[in-house]
C-alpha cells in the first residue's frame, strides 16, 4: 500500500512538473535554439517571445502591462500600462497610460522632492 502512494505521488509530481516546465524561461520561450533577435549575443540572457504576439503582465486575471510586439525594424514597439486594459488594446504611442474611468497621470519624485500623492510633478489629464 505504502509502494502504491509513494508511486502515485512520484507520477503525480512528474506530471505536474513537466506541465509546468513549458512555462517562461530565462532565454526565451522556444525549444529551437538560440533567440534569432538582432543584435542580441545568442549566449545572453534575455525575458521574451520570439513569437509576433504582445507579452501582457497581469494580476488578479486582469491586464496591466502589454508590451506590443510592434512593427518590423528597430524602435517600433509600443507600452502600455492600465489599471484595466481592455482584451486586444493597441498601444498608440511609444508610452501610452490607460485608466479605466477617473484621472490618468504620470508623477515624477525623487529624494528632495517625496513620494506622497501631492509630492513632485505631476502630468495628467482629468
Amino acid at each position: 500500500m505504502k509502494t502504491r502512494k509513494l508511486l502515485g505521488l512520484v507520477a503525480l509530481t512528474t506530471l505536474t512538473s513537466a506541465t509546468y516546465a513549458q512555462d517562461w524561461k530565462l532565454g526565451g520561450n522556444t525549444n529551437f535554439g538560440p533567440p534569432a533577435i538582432s543584435g542580441l549575443v545568442s549566449n545572453s540572457n534575455y525575458l521574451g517571445s520570439l513569437q509576433n504576439t504582445p507579452i501582457v503582465f497581469g494580476t488578479n486575471g486582469t491586464q496591466r502591462v502589454l508590451i506590443d510586439n510592434g512593427g518590423v525594424g528597430v524602435n517600433t514597439g509600443r507600452v502600455v500600462f492600465g489599471n484595466d486594459l481592455p482584451n486586444n488594446f493597441t498601444p498608440q504611442a511609444r508610452l501610452h497610460l490607460h485608466q479605466t474611468g477617473g484621472v490618468v497621470a504620470t508623477r515624477f519624485t525623487n529624494d528632495n522632492t517625496g513620494f506622497t500623492a501631492n509630492d513632485g510633478l505631476a502630468i495628467g489629464i482629468l
